[in-house]
Protein backbone atom coordinates (compact mmCIF):
# COMPACT_ATOMS: atom_id res chain seq x y z
CA UNK A 1 0.00 0.00 0.00
CA UNK A 2 1.38 3.83 -0.79
CA UNK A 3 1.88 5.83 1.66
CA UNK A 4 -0.69 8.40 0.74
CA UNK A 5 -3.17 5.24 0.63
CA UNK A 6 -1.97 4.56 3.99
CA UNK A 7 -2.52 8.24 5.47
CA UNK A 8 -5.64 8.10 3.28
CA UNK A 9 -7.15 4.94 5.03
CA UNK A 10 -6.02 6.32 8.62
CA UNK A 11 -7.81 9.48 7.93
CA UNK A 12 -10.99 7.62 7.12
CA UNK A 13 -10.82 5.89 10.60
CA UNK A 14 -10.11 8.57 12.30
CA UNK A 15 -13.21 10.53 10.28
CA UNK A 16 -15.38 7.42 10.85
CA UNK A 17 -14.71 7.53 14.94
CA UNK A 18 -15.83 11.29 15.03
CA UNK A 19 -18.89 10.55 13.31
CA UNK A 20 -19.75 7.67 15.86
CA UNK A 21 -18.96 9.94 18.70
CA UNK A 22 -21.22 12.34 17.30
CA UNK A 23 -23.73 10.13 16.83
CA UNK A 24 -23.93 8.73 20.54
CA UNK A 25 -23.63 12.52 21.72
CA UNK A 26 -26.64 13.08 19.67
CA UNK A 27 -28.51 10.16 20.73
CA UNK A 28 -28.12 10.85 24.26
CA UNK A 29 -29.01 14.59 23.97
CA UNK A 30 -32.03 13.24 21.87
CA UNK A 31 -33.27 11.25 24.77
CA UNK A 32 -32.23 13.87 27.99
CA UNK A 33 -36.10 15.09 28.11
CA UNK A 34 -37.40 11.21 27.55
CA UNK A 35 -34.74 10.10 29.78
CA UNK A 36 -36.20 12.25 32.90
CA UNK A 37 -40.29 11.10 31.97
CA UNK A 38 -38.44 7.13 32.59
CA UNK A 39 -38.20 5.36 35.54
CA UNK A 40 -35.31 4.34 37.86
CA UNK A 41 -34.94 1.31 35.91
CA UNK A 42 -35.15 2.89 32.47
CA UNK A 43 -33.14 5.16 32.91
CA UNK A 44 -30.28 2.70 34.36
CA UNK A 45 -30.68 0.19 31.28
CA UNK A 46 -30.18 3.30 29.31
CA UNK A 47 -27.10 4.68 31.06
CA UNK A 48 -25.62 1.06 31.31
CA UNK A 49 -25.57 1.02 27.13
CA UNK A 50 -24.53 4.44 26.72
CA UNK A 51 -21.32 2.81 28.88
CA UNK A 52 -21.06 0.00 27.37
CA UNK A 53 -20.87 2.21 23.87
CA UNK A 54 -18.89 4.65 25.25
CA UNK A 55 -16.55 2.07 26.48
CA UNK A 56 -16.92 0.03 23.22
CA UNK A 57 -15.79 3.52 20.91
CA UNK A 58 -13.05 3.96 23.14
CA UNK A 59 -11.38 0.85 22.77
CA UNK A 60 -11.57 0.93 18.75
CA UNK A 61 -10.50 4.91 19.15
CA UNK A 62 -7.39 3.19 20.96
CA UNK A 63 -6.94 0.05 18.54
CA UNK A 64 -6.91 2.27 15.66
CA UNK A 65 -4.22 4.96 17.43
CA UNK A 66 -2.21 1.31 17.68
CA UNK A 67 -2.87 -0.02 14.35
CA UNK A 68 -2.44 3.87 12.91
CA UNK A 69 1.17 3.99 14.64
CA UNK A 70 1.91 0.54 13.05
CA UNK A 71 0.88 1.81 9.67
CA UNK A 72 2.07 4.45 9.22
CA UNK A 73 6.09 3.36 10.13
CA UNK A 74 5.26 0.32 8.10
CA UNK A 75 4.49 2.83 5.10
CA UNK A 76 7.52 5.11 6.13
CA UNK A 77 9.78 2.15 6.09
CA UNK A 78 8.60 0.43 3.09
CA UNK A 79 8.61 3.61 1.02
CA UNK A 80 12.58 3.97 2.23
CA UNK A 81 13.09 0.45 1.19
CA UNK A 82 11.61 1.38 -2.19
CA UNK A 83 13.77 4.29 -2.90
CA UNK A 84 16.98 2.41 -1.84
CA UNK A 85 16.20 -0.42 -4.47
CA UNK A 86 15.02 2.07 -6.91
CA UNK A 87 18.87 4.16 -6.18
CA UNK A 88 20.68 0.78 -6.36
CA UNK A 89 18.75 -0.27 -9.96
CA UNK A 90 19.68 2.54 -11.54
CA UNK A 91 23.66 2.43 -10.94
Amino acid sequence: MKSAATHGAIENIERELVLMQATLDQLEARTATLQGQWNGEARLAFGLAMNRAQTSLNTLRALAKSAASEARSSATALTDFDRRRSGVWQR
